[in-house]
């Protein structure tokens, strides 16, 4: 699920792009697709349609931003996946998931 929100947010990506992983809670993902929303930042939500997620909202993907400060404005309560814990099964990772490239 966090291939698809990155690869649909993946317009106009040049050679130095990167992919940053970050997890947080179903209320932060949420609470972010409202910012990205409200402010007008170009993003895909990606809602996992078959069961047992039934349209949840599973991860983010926002289209490459260059100025880092407008990234870390919004991304500042995300952990880096890997860093502070493991994912250890695909309900948890993948509901908990947000990316951005940066």
């Amino acid at each position: 699920m966090i291939a698809h929100a990155a690869a649909l947010s993946a317009r106009g990506v040049s050679h130095n792009t990167h992919v940053v992983i970050l997890t947080g809670s179903l209320e932060q993902l949420q609470q972010l697709e409202k910012e990205l929303t409200w402010d007008g930042i170009s993003h895909t939500a990606f809602h996992e349609p078959d069961a047992p997620y039934l349209g949840a909202l599973m991860s983010i993907g926002i289209e490459p931003l260059t100025e880092r400060r407008m990234v870390r404005r919004y991304l500042k309560r995300f952990q880096l996946l890997g860093e502070s814990h493991e994912v250890d099964s695909v309900e948890t990772g993948s509901r908990d998931a947000a990316q951005a490239g940066a």
